[in-house]
C-alpha cells in the first residue's frame, strides 16, 4: 500500500544498453568515475557513469572472468621523454581472476598498447581449473607432475616452486587421471599418463611431448605404475582389468638407429613397448596395484580389490601369445572387511638382523594392517592401523635417503631405454646384452635397506606417517588434516623427504616435508612410565603402549581390564597344560594361538 507502492508497480525500462557478450559476473565501480563490467566473454570493460565506453581489455585470453580486484591507489604514470598520453583513461592497477584458474595483473596503461600480446597483462598465478587426481614425482630430480581433469599436465620444480612446463590436451577427449614416472634412468626416461577414456600415453618428461600411445580399453584408467627396472608398465581400469606392457629392445635395422618410443636409446638399439594383454583379475574396484623387486632379484606385481582377493601376476611367462598370466590362484585375504591399499614391505635390517622373507602389506576397512608372506600368501601379522580419519587408502614405503646412480660413466654412453626406462640394466652397443655389473648395481639399489617408515593417506582429509615394523603401537604414527574433504592421491619424492597430495574436487595440491624424527621420538616416549604406572613380570616396557589402550590404562589395580587380562593369561596357560595335571607348570610369556578366541571372548569381544 502507500503512494510509493503504486508508483513502483508502474516502473518500466526506458532504455536498454547492450554492454557485453554473455553473462556478466563482475559489476563494480572504480571511484566515482567508471563502471567496470566483466563476464564469461573474458573481457574487462570500463564505462563512464553515462554508460559510454571508455576502455576495454579484450585480449586477455585467460578464460571467463570471475573476479576483478583493484589496488587502493592509482599507480604513478611515468611517461617517456617526448611522449604524451593518448588517452585520459586512468584507473588503479587491477588483477583479474578467471574460470581457468588464471590470475592476471593489469595496468591502465596497457590499454594504449598497439600490440595485442602486450595488452594481455602479466600472468601472476596459473592454477588448476578442474579436479586434480594424478601426481608423480621424478625418480631423480625435484620435479612434480600434476594431472588435472581440465586436460592439463603441469610440471613443477617443487624445490624452487617454479612452473617448468604445461601441456594442454583437449579435455573433451583426453582427461588425464593418473601419472607414473619410469624409474630406470638418471634423466627419467618417460612419464606415463592414464586418461579417463582408457588411453595411456608415454610422454617425454622434460617437454611432455608424445613418445607412444596405447589404446587397449574404453574404461577410465584409475592407476598405473612401472616395475622397479622400468621394463614393465601395469595399469588398472574402472572395469577391474589389469593391463600389462613390456619394454622390448632390439637391434635397429640398417640406418634406422635408436628410436621407437624411447629416449636416449644406445646407438643401434631400438626400444618399443609390446602390449601383453589384460586380465579381469577382480570383480570389484581395484584398490591397490604394486610392483616390487624380490630378494632373489625377480620382479613381482600384485593387486588387491574390494572383492577381498589378492592376485599375483606371472611377469616371466606373460607374453603377447599367452596374454597376462597369474602366478597362483587368487588368494582370499578378507572375510568381512574390504582391502583398501597394498604395498610390499621394505627389507629392513642389516646382516643377521635383516628381514628373512618378502612380505606384502594390506590395509582394510576395519582399521587393520595385515602382513602376508609373498610366497605362500600366509598371514604373518595382523595389527591395528592408525585410526585418524578413516581406513588407509594408499601406502608408500619411503625410499633410500640418497639413491645410488644407476649407470657408470657419462650419460651419453649410458644405456637407457626411454619408453619405459628399463635400459639401465642393458649393455651399451648394438648387441643389447645384459651387463652383469650394471644389473647387480640396479639390484643393489632396489634392495638397499629403506627408511623404516611408510607414508599413507585416508580417503578423506588425513595424511600421515607410520614407523616400521607395523606392530599396532598408536604412538608410532602421526597424521595431519591435509585437505578439507577428499584426498585423491599421494606420491613421495625420490629421497623420501617430501610428500605431495591432491585433493581431487578442491583443485589443490599440497606439498609436505617429512620429519621422521618426530615420529621416532613419539614412539620412544610411549615406552616410558607415566605417573601411576609400574612394571611387573608381565607388563614390560614394550607392552606399555598397548596396555594404555585398555580401559583404566596401564595399571593392574584390582578389577581393571589389565588385571583381568593377567588373570585370563594365566588361566590360558593352565588350560594348555590341563587343569588337572600334576606335572610342574611351564608358564611361558606367550598365549597359545588356539586360546586367543577364548581370551578375547572373556574380555567381552
Amino acid at each position: 500500500g502507500g503512494e510509493g507502492g503504486e508508483g513502483a508497480r508502474k516502473r518500466a525500462a526506458a532504455k536498454l544498453i547492450h554492454l557485453g557478450e554473455g553473462s556478466l559476473t563482475v559489476v563494480t565501480t572504480v571511484g566515482d568515475e567508471y563502471l567496470c563490467l566483466a563476464g564469461e566473454d573474458g573481457a574487462v570493460r570500463f564505462y563512464d557513469m553515462s554508460f559510454r565506453l571508455e576502455a576495454w581489455f579484450e585480449d586477455l585470453e585467460a578464460g571467463p572472468v570471475t573476479s576483478v580486484s583493484f589496488a587502493l591507489q592509482k599507480a604513478s604514470q611515468q611517461q617517456r621523454p617526448g611522449e604524451q598520453s593518448r588517452l585520459d583513461f586512468s584507473t588503479p592497477d587491477f588483477v583479474v581472476g578467471t574460470l581457468r584458474a588464471f590470475v592476471v595483473g593489469m595496468e591502465a596503461s596497457l590499454f594504449e598498447e598497439v600490440d595485442a600480446d602486450a595488452r594481455r597483462g602479466t600472468l601472476l598465478v596459473q592454477g588448476m581449473a578442474d579436479e586434480a587426481h594424478g601426481l608423480a614425482m621424478h625418480p631423480h630430480r625435484t620435479e612434480l607432475a600434476i594431472a588435472s581433469y581440465s586436460g592439463t599436465i603441469y610440471l613443477w620444480d617443487y624445490e624452487s616452486k617454479v612452473l617448468l612446463m604445461v601441456r594442454q590436451f583437449d579435455a573433451s577427449r583426453f582427461r588425464p587421471r593418473c601419472l607414473a614416472y619410469s624409474p630406470g634412468s638418471n634423466s627419467g626416461a618417460c612419464l606415463a599418463v592414464g586418461f579417463t577414456s582408457g588411453l595411456i600415453k608415454l610422454v617425454e618428461p622434460g617437454t611432455l611431448e608424445d613418445l607412444a600411445t596405447f589404446k587397449n580399453g574404453h574404461d577410465p584408467v584409475t592407476t598405473c605404475c612401472f616395475s622397479p627396472r622400468g621394463d614393465f608398465l601395469a595399469a588398472a581400469d574402472a572395469d577391474h582389468h589389469v593391463y600389462l606392457h613390456k619394454l622390448v629392445l632390439e637391434e635397429a635395422a640398417g640406418d634406422e638407429g635408436g628410436g621407437g618410443s624411447s629416449v636416449g636409446t644406445p646407438p643401434g638399439i631400438r626400444a618399443s613397448w609390446s602390449y601383453l594383454g589384460r586380465h579381469r583379475s577382480h570383480s570389484a574396484p581395484i584398490t591397490g596395484l604394486a610392483f616390487a623387486m624380490r630378494e632373489n632379484g625377480e620382479q613381482a606385481l600384485v593387486s588387491v580389490s574390494e572383492d577381498r582377493f589378492m592376485v599375483e601376476y606371472d611377469l616371466a611367462d606373460s607374453s603377447t601369445e599367452d596374454g597376462v598370466l597369474l602366478l597362483d590362484e587368487p588368494k582370499r585375504i578378507e572375510q568381512t572387511a574390504h582391502p583398501t591399499a597394498c604395498c610390499f614391505h621394505p627389507l629392513l635390517g642389516q646382516g643377521e638382523e635383516k628381514d628373512f622373507e618378502d612380505r606384502i602389506i594390506t590395509a582394510n576397512s576395519d582399521f587393520k594392517v595385515l602382513q602376508w608372506n609373498a610366497d605362500n600368501k600366509s598371514c604373518r601379522r595382523t595389527s591395528l592401523a592408525p585410526q585418524f580419519g578413516g581406513p588407509m587408502a594408499k601406502l608408500i614405503p619411503l625410499a633410500p635417503e640418497v639413491p645410488k646412480p644407476l649407470a657408470k660413466g657419462p650419460t651419453t654412453n649410458s644405456p637407457k631405454s626411454g619408453g619405459g626406462g628399463g635400459g639401465d640394466d642393458l649393455a651399451g652397443g648394438s648387441d643389447g646384452v645384459l651387463e652383469e655389473d650394471s644389473a647387480l648395481e640396479e639390484l643393489q639399489r632396489v634392495l638397499e635397506p629403506k627408511k623404516p617408515y611408510v607414508a599413507y593417506h585416508t580417503a578423506n582429509k588425513v595424511v600421515g606417517l607410520c614407523k616400521l615394523p607395523l606392530d599396532g603401537n598408536p604412538a608410532a604414527s602421526a597424521a595431519v588434516i591435509g585437505h578439507p574433504a577428499q584426498v585423491s592421491y599421494m606420491c613421495a619424492s625420490f629421497d623420501g623427504c617430501f610428500l605431495a597430495t591432491s585433493g581431487g574436487a578442491d583443485c589443490c595440491v599440497n606439498l609436505w616435508s617429512t620429519h621422521l624424527e618426530v615420529v621416532a621420538a613419539c614412539e620412544a616416549s610411549s615406552y616410558e612410565l607415566q605417573p601411576g604406572e609400574h612394571l611387573n613380570r608381565l607388563l614390560t616396557s614394550e607392552a606399555l603402549p598397548f596396555a594404555r589402550m585398555l580401559e583404566g590404562g596401564a595399571t593392574d589395580e584390582k578389577g581393571s581390564e589389565l588385571d583381568q587380562l593377567i588373570d585370563f593369561f594365566f588361566y590360558a596357560q593352565l588350560k594348555t597344560q590341563g587343569e588337572d595335571t600334576t606335572a610342574p607348570r611351564d608358564i611361558r610369556h606367550a598365549v597359545p594361538l588356539k586360546e586367543i578366541p577364548s581370551l578375547m571372548c572373556a574380555l567381552g569381544f
